[in-house]
């Protein structure tokens, strides 16, 4: 109409573009990307592709293999823990086996360490985190009494342990207890952070009083350990859930489900979101949605100076995804509600990688992709604009997909594809 409006990006040719995303612009004005690339921060590059994967459960019994946690190493290195009852993973008289295995870069098993479960007894890894050093350190659930090795040995009371390991499997130290394991572990230094649950008030574990400040039901305890295995201390009252456990490098944030009673016998739930310092002292800072959330959980991660937290928000908005630096917020990216996410990770760069299941077509960046129950990655640069998406289908035969788990390191996305009955997919 002979008016004028500004263009935040590159005016080309008449038209305004993001010259860090647009294909037939990359970079610079009529710089176009060659087929099969996108572009990504301004420059064109290979649009993601599979370089190997490793199976577990899937062609056979769902039940003879599935997984529980994902974790890199300092070299970009994949590990996984899980439970199998093939022969791969039995011994005389086992009936199953927890099981820790490291792959190489390019997807060859380099270490299987096996926890044999036999009818009465076992034990069974939850989730895993990995040093500098190539030691690793595992949470897991336990029957006792266990015996892990000659030397290490879980009482008959024991239902959780948390254990270190030389690189070569040996374990190292183990601390076992009557708390109940989750599914979550992180390693900032010298200080490892597990997430454990009791519902006796006090509770003593190695000598250390954990703190409370719940009254009722359960509590997830964040327990702090050195690496050493001595535990110095925990703090509890986040309910019956806990979702996220990031560990950053003065601090520690966790993220879960707080329930609320209202009266009546009636009660409701928030996302609780909290960070302490390496003390176990609280500390202000962050902020997470508080609306309602349902059965699910809150995700958080760190890297690159940078936290991610992931919540369900209002209707309207769906999942919504923060940044914060120094615990303060730098900006939300809604990624709404045709979506259910289940995990983040953020990348040393401080770009984060969501992902999960869509109900529907979606669209992440202005192309509609992906149908119902197809698993998603969607990667996201340090603004919170989309680089790129990737969706899997569910396989022929099943009827759902999902993806739990993703880990990134160095140029390898690590991306677990749970199918029906728990059979397991990771795909690098």
């Amino acid at each position: 109409d002979g008016g004028s409006s500004p263009c935040a990006h590159r005016v080309c040719s008449g038209e305004c573009v993001d010259v860090e995303r647009d294909p037939l612009h990359c970079g610079e004005c009529d710089v176009a990307c060659g087929a099969g690339e996108l572009c990504d921060e301004g420059a064109c590059r290979a649009a993601p592709v599979e370089a190997w994967r490793v199976d577990h459960g899937v062609g056979g019994d769902p039940g003879d293999a599935r997984l529980y946690d994902l974790a890199v190493d300092a070299v970009g290195r994949l590990w996984v823990v899980g439970w199998g009852r093939t022969a791969r993973y039995l011994t005389p008289d086992a009936v199953g086996a927890g099981f820790v295995e490291s792959f190489d870069l390019s997807g060859r098993s380099r270490l299987l360490h096996l926890s044999p479960a036999f009818e009465d007894v076992g034990a069974r890894p939850l989730a895993v985190v990995v040093g500098a050093d190539e030691r690793y350190y595992v949470v897991g659930s336990v029957t006792g009494p266990f015996s892990f090795d000659a030397t290490h040995r879980a009482p008959s009371e024991a239902r959780s342990y948390v254990a270190g390991y030389e690189p070569d499997g040996s374990m190292r130290w183990l601390q076992a207890s009557s708390m109940t394991a989750s599914e979550q572990i992180d390693l900032r230094g010298g200080e490892l952070f597990a997430a454990l649950r009791h519902q006796d008030r006090p509770f003593v574990l190695d000598g250390i009083r954990l703190i409370s400040d719940d009254s009722s039901g359960y509590d997830v305890y964040t327990v702090a350990m050195t690496t050493e295995g001595a535990v110095r201390w925990g703090r509890g009252a986040l309910g019956s859930r806990a979702n996220g456990l990031a560990a950053a490098a003065d601090h520690v944030v966790r993220a879960g489900l707080e329930t609320i009673y209202t009266g009546g016998g009636h009660s409701t739930q928030r996302h609780s979101l909290e960070v302490f310092d390496l003390d176990g002292e609280p500390l202000a800072g962050y902020r997470a949605l508080t609306d309602h959330g349902g059965a699910r959980g809150t995700a958080v991660a760190q890297g690159g100076g940078a936290v991610y937290v992931a919540v369900l928000g209002t209707d309207d908005a769906g999942w919504v995804i923060q940044r914060y630096v120094d615990r303060d917020l730098e900006w939300e990216r809604e990624l709404g509600a045709t979506i259910s996410l289940s995990d983040i990770a953020v990348a040393e760069a401080g770009r984060v990688y969501a992902a999960g299941v869509v109900r529907e077509s979606v669209s992440f960046d202005g192309v509609t992709r992906g149908a119902e129950s197809d698993g998603f990655v969607v990667a996201l640069d340090a603004t919170g604009a989309t680089r790129w998406s990737w969706f899997h289908p569910p396989p022929a035969g099943t009827l759902h997909t999902n993806i739990p788990e993703v880990e990134v390191a160095g140029p390898l996305v690590y991306v677990w594809v749970r199918q029906d009955g728990g059979a397991a997919r990771v795909i690098a």
